[in-house]
């Protein structure tokens, strides 16, 4: 049955992928069992119902209104699980409900449970549940309530029935108000007062817990020797085949997300396994077992699915049974989770529980999660033909990498030190009673786990350190270390790294542990690898380095490299996070032979990885776009080349540099970076979900491709890219680097001038002096954004045939050439043709959306280089307006633009059909526009252009527009008032803009005009 889901999953992620992003759990959206006592109670199935909304309504539910005009629908685009939820849309005062009657028993208690969604909902009481118990006279109970904009929460209402009662009315309301609320999951189940003690989890904070008792051959106990939460943890004695019972019910609710965790610790080794059994009324219904060969903390997510048997909703027992080959041992356990919602992606299996989430070594995050897999790949020996010449180019990289990682050392003052010691003694790591405690370190993922309703109170408990900090600070530690020539310092700076290192070790991270889930790991560990490195004679010396070696080669997941090559293609992430951590690994083995056995083949890697991907994959195209997220992405481009760029320096001029393929196809990529940006801030077409300046172009790639020699490695310098670097450079970011280039006579390049195609990305570039202009599109393999619930909400128009001058400022940035999103009107990106919408339509409706189009046709070409075009066929998704459709063409000579359009079509009679011209930041409410030579400074202004005669425009940052008749024209400078793309809060800014008026549903609209770049009221 698992290999069968594994066949599914490949297939089912291969194809359709690029259409669900890196979101939604429909894998798992099987039929859920349920001991719910209302049907359809995740409004799955619907009938034809004229009441509702698009005439399907949810079965076995009713509607009422009692006062305004709301709407009610079945939302398949939104929901908590499943694929549908229950809408109910108020733009006036309105009241309503969607309800159903259950028969019940009275005197019985019952939960009423349901997950709800809100969006700016304003009533006294909001969204919530109401139970009436129908009879001669109505009783009325209610759940807790929902108000303002909110993800999904859980309410519930525990009731216990009337006597003379036999009927409740589930109704699950939006009380009288405005605003949006989304129903889902709605439960009404049997409940029981006397479970009112049991525990969806355990920290042995107040002794055993009554649920936990033992057999004749086992003891337990509550101690202070082990704790990964609070001070306590539960130490159990036993016996082979022992068994330690815990009564209390399992309250699992989800079979696709429930999961089970617990926290073990081991003194010795156990080459047996621990037996969990799950069940009810005396009988197994599920199970897993649990590996014990390993010292120190482990942890482990176990799914409810991915047991084995049979488990149900009705289980109220575990069993853990002690191996049958120790005589007697001895664990502690802690932060049991019985049962809790965790998403089915993320789940990550290891040597304790290896079954877990099998079917992640296929999926979208495998580069994250696959670290079991990718251990297995492996070789159990290694050869290699070792010279004198590969010795030397190992010494050679070691020392590259150490000199890399100690650029930026601080000289280690009095002061400084005793900031480190404060950090350190932050962190209560003690030895004693051959043990070492400390504050727990956890990768953030592990808050996955904790249950909502005792969430903050085991967060609190725990009092953990971020691994993130944690080995950030033991990178510190190790290059104060070498920074430092005081031997006192130096003795306890050693001292410090060497019990960081050990706490962390005991804490779990260790070879062959994935710490419940590691997604995300490589984000969280950069600092650990160099520190390594920089500590590697201090580490073989205390008998750790082969050990840490190991735990390195788990995490980093060096395994990957011995995946086929002729299926390889480079992740961004891993090239980002994780390739310099694969170097550590190799430079700190011990064995010469394996060394550079590895090293040969995570050459061989790269020299695959780095060469243009075939369609979708990542990570670069012959065009030197780069690809992430199945789409051109420079934000994680950049990160890649920092990730890269020193590694491909490191193995410069040494037996393993890379091919001179995989040089220049990196080189071109890095090259190709300068010309989507101008000077630091790439084109907001090709932001993705990060509109804003945060994320921007930095030289270092540039350095240190440049200091990698040429790609057919004839010259140590490679002048081109010595040339971009000198002139991206950053003032704060002169160094001896950047002087010796100087000195050798290498000068600062011009700024780029000419024509580009990056048809991957479905992007123009074009480009004279010191301005560019920008045209970008998408179609049916290029998504037209991203968009994440917390980014990039109001995205939608951004690809929509976007032309975007960035050409002032100085440097050139975004606020000068007139973007800036305080007060952004996100209809009206410059060049687009779009609906123009009320911010909360044009707000996106799913957490995570990358749209398609139906439509292939969208690219440009040049001509010499010099000059080119642009087009697209634009046709919206279904999800919004699929009858929207229009045809784009960009015309680039010099330092004109022409821009046309036709056949511009839609069916919405509600919204105005726009092509916008500029929307641009004012500085000063006086900046002028000039409409036909007239200069005007009004503010606010208005007008309206009937198209009479051709219009000559030049906006506030100096670009000339023309327009011929027959053209209708509005034009603005006006306060405008807009939400923020990332939280929703409301922002406001002063713009001039100008737009062509298509009308609504308009059919076979067109367009014309031309821009001349950086003009002035003579030209």
């Amino acid at each position: 049955m698992k290999k069968l889901k594994v066949i599914f999953f490949v297939i089912f992620t291969a194809l359709f992928y690029p259409l669900i992003s890196s979101q939604i759990d429909i894998a798992y959206a099987a039929n859920k069992e349920t001991s719910n006592l209302l049907k359809n109670g995740g409004f799955e199935e619907t009938i034809e119902n004229k009441e509702w909304l698009n005439s399907q309504g949810p079965a076995d539910w009713s509607q009422w209104k009692a006062s305004g005009d709301p709407e009610l629908v079945v939302d398949n685009q939104i929901s908590h699980s499943g694929k549908q939820s229950i809408k109910i849309q108020a733009s006036s005062d309105s009241r309503a409900s969607v309800e159903q009657d259950v028969m019940v028993i009275p005197g019985k208690e019952y939960k009423l449970s349901a997950w709800v969604k809100t969006d700016k909902v304003t009533s006294n009481h909001g969204a919530r549940l109401r139970l009436t118990f129908l009879g001669d006279k109505k009783v009325y109970e209610y759940s807790n309530e929902v108000t303002g904009t909110s993800d999904w929460k859980h309410i519930e209402k525990i009731v216990k029935v009337p006597e003379g009662y036999n009927t409740v009315r589930i109704q699950n309301f939006l009380e009288k108000g405005t605003g949006t609320v989304w129903f889902d999951d709605i439960t009404l189940e049997e409940w029981d007062s006397s479970d009112k003690d049991k525990e969806s989890s355990f920290s042995f904070e107040s002794g055993v817990p009554d649920a936990f008792s033992t057999d004749s051959g086992s003891t337990i106990k509550t101690t202070e020797a082990r704790y990964k939460d609070g001070k306590n943890s539960l130490e159990w004695t036993f016996k082979a085949d022992s068994q330690l019972t815990i009564n209390n019910p399992i309250d699992l609710k989800n079979m696709n997300k429930d999961t089970f965790g617990i926290w073990i610790y081991n003194e010795t080794p156990i080459n047996d396994e621990l037996i969990f059994d799950f069940g009810s009324n005396g009988k197994t219904d599920a199970s897993f077992t649990f590996n014990l060969n390993f010292t120190g903390w482990r942890t482990a997510w176990v799914p409810f699915h991915d047991m084995e048997g049979n488990p149900n909703f009705n289980m109220n027992t575990i069993s853990i049974t002690a191996p049958k080959s120790v005589t007697e041992g001895k664990l502690y356990m802690d932060q049991m989770v019985l049962s809790n919602p965790v998403d089915p992606r993320y789940p990550t299996r290891d040597v304790q529980v290896p079954f877990v989430n099998i079917e992640a070594d296929q999926s979208p995050n495998a580069h994250w999660l696959s670290l079991y897999k990718f251990d297995s790949l492996l070789p159990k020996s290694y050869e290699a033909n070792t010279t004198e010449e590969d010795r030397s180019s190992l010494q050679t990289i070691e020392d590259r990498y150490k000199e890399f990682e100690l650029r930026e050392a601080e000289e280690v003052t009095n002061q400084y030190m005793k900031n480190i010691q404060e950090q350190f003694a932050s962190y209560k790591i003690t030895r004693g009673n051959n043990a070492i405690t400390g504050r727990p370190v956890n990768l953030k993922n592990i808050k996955d786990i904790y249950p909502k309703e005792s969430y903050d109170e085991i967060e609190k408990l725990v009092n953990g350190i971020d691994v993130r900090d944690y080995t950030d600070f033991m990178k510190e530690v190790a290059v104060a270390y070498h920074t430092t020539d005081n031997e006192t310092y130096k003795s306890e700076l050693k001292s410090m790294f060497l019990d960081l290192l050990e706490h962390m070790h005991d804490q779990g991270w260790a070879w062959g542990s994935s710490l419940g889930s590691m997604h995300h790991l490589g984000y969280n560990m950069r600092g650990y690898y160099p520190a390594v490195v920089l500590m590697k004679d201090e580490l073989k010396e205390a008998g750790l380095l082969n050990r840490t070696q190991k735990m390195m080669s788990w995490y980093t997941g060096i395994g990957r490299i011995y995946e086929d090559l002729n299926k390889n293609y480079a992740n961004i992430d891993i090239l980002n996070t994780t390739l310099k951590g694969m170097v550590a690994t190799i430079l700190v083995e011990e064995d010469k032979e394996k060394q550079i056995a590895l090293l040969e083949r995570l050459r061989d890697w790269l020299n695959q990885g780095l060469l243009p991907a075939p369609g979708l994959m990542p990570a670069f195209k012959p065009d030197g776009s780069a690809f992430h997220h199945m789409g051109f992405y420079p934000a994680y481009a950049r990160d890649a080349f920092e990730g890269m760029t020193p590694v491909v320096f490191m193995l410069s001029n040494t037996t393993f540099h890379i091919s001179e393929e995989a040089h220049g196809m990196l080189k071109k990529a890095v090259l190709a970076s300068r010309l989507y940006s101008n000077k630091y801030e790439w084109l907001i077409g090709v932001a993705g979900r990060h509109p804003t300046n945060r994320l921007h172009l930095e030289s270092f790639a540039f350095k240190y491709m440049a200091l990698a020699g040429t790609p057919d490695g004839k010259e140590d310098i490679d002048p081109e890219l010595a040339a971009a670097y000198l002139r991206l450079v950053e003032p704060e970011n002169v160094d001896e680097t950047t002087m010796r280039l100087k000195s050798m006579g290498y000068k600062a390049e011009a700024a780029p001038n000419g024509n580009w195609t990056m048809n991957y990305g479905v992007l123009a570039l074009h480009r004279r002096d010191n301005w560019l202009v920008g045209v970008k599109g998408h179609h049916r393999y290029h998504w037209s954004n991203e968009i994440y619930s917390n980014a990039n909400l109001f995205g939608r128009y951004t690809t929509y045939g976007q032309i975007q001058i960035l050409g002032k400022g100085n440097p050139v940035n975004y606020l000068d050439s007139g973007y800036t999103q305080e007060g952004w009107d996100w209809n009206r990106w410059p060049g687009t043709t779009t609906k123009h919408l009320p911010i909360d339509k044009l707000r996106a409706k799913s957490t995570t959306e990358m749209l398609l189009t139906d439509e292939s046709y969208a690219g440009g070409l040049n001509i010499e280089g010099e000059n080119g075009m642009f087009a697209m066929k634009l046709h919206e998704h279904p999800k919004y307006d699929e009858s929207f459709r229009a045809r784009k063409s960009v015309f680039m000579f010099d330092n004109r633009i022409i821009a046309l359009g036709s056949n511009i079509e839609n069916t919405d009679q509600q919204h105005e059909t726009e092509t916008t011209l500029f929307q641009n930041h004012m500085v000063d409410k006086k900046d002028p526009v000039r409409v036909n030579g007239k200069k005007v400074t009004d503010f606010p202004y208005e007008n309206t252009l009937n198209g009479n005669k051709s219009v000559w425009m030049l906006d506030n940052k100096d670009n000339g527009y023309y327009i011929p008749a027959g053209q209708e024209i509005g034009i603005h400078k006006e306060t405008q008032h807009s939400r923020d793309q990332k939280d929703d809060r409301d922002t406001q800014g002063d713009f001039a803009t100008a737009w062509l008026k298509h009308g609504k549903s308009p059919d076979k609209g067109s367009y014309e005009y031309a821009i001349l770049v950086d003009s002035n009221p003579a030209r």
